[in-house]
């Protein structure tokens, strides 16, 4: 069960994620939560042996949130990119990906 410094914390951590890739990833959460709606409760009338349409539209809903997640992490380590002004090893960044 989950204390309530426990949920600080990741709200804490989870404050430091840029906007994009905040919302993308909850586009993700909506999206997975529509496609277990559409295929435990929906009547299954698949069309030529396909998908409905609405699991289609499901499966998409996840696509664009993943989609908008990378493009937020991209968009992100672009910005904080430092490029080395010099050609030693000890001039270039060591920051990590993981923050």
């Amino acid at each position: 069960m989950l204390s309530i410094d426990t949920v600080r914390n990741v709200a804490r951590q989870l404050g430091g994620i840029p906007t994009v890739v905040a919302i993308g990833l909850l586009v993700i959460v909506m999206g997975v939560g529509i496609d277990l709606g559409v295929h435990a409760f929906a009547p299954h009338a698949h069309v030529d042996g396909g998908f409905d349409p609405s699991e289609h539209m499901a499966h998409l809903i996840v696509v664009v949130g993943m989609a908008l997640t990378l493009a937020g992490v991209v968009a992100d380590g672009v910005r904080r990119q430092v490029r080395p002004t010099g050609s030693s090893a000890d001039e270039r960044s060591t920051r990590d990906a993981v923050r």
